[in-house]
């Protein structure tokens, strides 16, 4: 669905919290110890709980979301607006293919998974900053980069198949490259 982490993490923190309020609420997942406890004895009040789950959501949102962007405002290297594109930008990783195409043409793969992980984290290291640019393209490069990376690495490694993803990254980077 390309929602990226952030968005799917936002979608699995509702979910749990949503979970967590129902069972504050509802108490389903408490076992009475007595009877006493069953006829609601010692029950919370209905108030108390509401506001201990909100207290709860509203510190964890303020805590995540602040985290998040101090996070992304003082970790993520700032970005020259005035370059907006990927223009030369894309150079090394198309060599680490082409070093990995003639491996693979070469029938070398140690040689091609050494090279692998040269381009995973050549491509790690600059995410950052590549997505800052370009979010749209770098998604794009993203998946074909993780295309190559799995066909390279595949315990039965298809020579076709490598061929095929590794042309197709190449294509999508040497596009992207202009």
């Amino acid at each position: 669905m390309e929602l990226g982490a952030t968005a799917t993490s936002v979608i699995f923190l509702i979910a749990i919290l949503a979970v967590i309020l129902l069972l504050a609420v509802t108490k389903l997942d408490l076992i009475p110890r007595s009877e006493e406890v069953k006829n609601g004895g010692h029950r919370m009040g209905i108030k108390k709980v509401w506001l201990q789950s909100i207290t709860t959501i509203v510190v964890l949102l303020v805590v995540g979301i602040g985290g998040y962007s101090w996070c992304n405002r003082n970790l993520v290297p700032q970005v020259d607006s005035s370059q907006t594109t990927l223009s030369g930008q894309l150079n090394d990783f198309i060599q680490i293919e082409n070093d990995i195409q003639n491996s693979i043409t070469s029938n070398d793969r140690k040689s091609a998974k050494s090279e692998a992980d040269d381009l995973e984290h050549s491509w790690d290291n600059s995410e950052p900053k590549l997505r800052k640019m370009v979010r749209k393209t770098w998604t794009q490069i993203d998946g074909t980069i993780d295309n190559v990376l799995a066909a390279v690495r595949s315990k039965n490694q298809d020579t076709e198949k490598c061929h095929t993803v590794l042309t197709d990254s190449l294509h999508v980077l040497q596009s992207s490259n202009l």
